[in-house]
């Protein structure tokens, strides 16, 4: 159930979104992707249109990088649950290894591996490239920019099962890191693995120093970027099962004072990208699963 309303969403941010305008050329775009769960071919039976896949994701990326990553920065982010479902069934080994050789040719600039990821790789024998990184503890990261500054990542570790919201010392570890980040970058990211309602509270907490933008992986609902945190943060959530991808564009870097809020498509916009056919499937990626059970 929660998938098809996860479609539904899809479609619906579709048709939303067919005219939205993206004149001004931004400062920096990220392309965010998570949530998958191992799954490789297109859903052809999603709300009358065949959309996802691994393959079209590819391409899309790679069209990006060509076209506008000329003019503009892009970075593709991965934000966990990729590779295991979410019941934590362990793909074959054959499966597991055909899909950590497709992340590596899309050649994310980041990605986030949840624990139990990073478990099945090690298992199987399979190695990430170095941008791959488990984060067990509060982790902080950079991307530089092409003529000078960064982008700073603090990655979120992961939460207990049984954890309905962040503890206030893990909150206090990410504002410091948040912190750190500011000074010494254009922008702060931050990587969630937590769900929909522990994220909802995360950016309604008083004390917590939020970052920039907030990307959301882990159970609950996708959708396109809003403000959130009254205006302190920039939140987008991926959507399952790779039917579609976010794509962030910043308009204007955050100013570093107390009354900054973002302006939803004045300094900062989001889009949803639904992977139909109008993405043709990459052949180095589409080959890599030929004859295996996959989803």
């Amino acid at each position: 159930m929660k998938h098809l309303f996860a479609t539904v969403a899809i479609l619906a941010a579709l048709f939303l979104g067919a005219d939205h305008s993206w004149s001004a050329e931004p400062l920096l775009s990220i392309i965010f992707s998570a949530n998958s769960e191992g799954a490789v071919r297109p859903c052809p039976v999603c709300g009358g249109r065949i959309i996802g896949g691994l393959s079209r994701r590819a391409t899309y990326v790679q069209q990006s990088r060509q076209n506008e990553g000329k003019t503009v920065p892009i970075f593709a982010v991965s934000g966990g649950f990729e590779f295991l479902p979410e019941s934590g069934k362990q793909p074959d080994q054959a499966k597991l290894q055909a899909l950590a050789k497709a992340y590596g040719m899309i050649n994310f600039d980041l990605g986030l591996l949840t624990p139990g990821e990073a478990g099945a790789m090690r298992k199987a024998g399979i190695s990430l490239p170095g941008q791959w990184i488990t984060a067990d503890a509060v982790t902080q990261t950079q991307l530089p920019l092409p003529g000078g500054g960064a982008v700073g990542f603090v990655l979120f570790p992961p939460l207990t099962p049984t954890e309905k919201e962040a503890p206030k010392d893990l909150i206090a570890q990410i504002s410091k890191a948040v912190e750190a980040q500011r000074r010494k970058s254009n922008i702060v990211v931050g990587l969630s693995p937590w769900g929909y309602f522990v994220e909802l509270l995360y950016l309604r907490s008083n004390d917590a120093v939020l970052p920039d933008v907030l990307l959301g992986s882990g159970p609950g609902p996708g959708f396109k970027g809003m403000v959130a945190g009254e205006g302190r943060a920039y939140w987008m959530r991926a959507y399952s099962l790779g039917k579609a991808l976010n794509r962030l564009e910043v308009l204007a870097w955050p100013k570093r004072e107390a009354g900054f809020r973002w302006s939803d498509d004045v300094d900062i916009r989001s889009l949803n990208v639904g992977l139909t056919d109008q993405f043709k499937e990459d052949p180095a990626i589409a080959v890599l699963f030929e004859g295996m059970e996959t989803d």
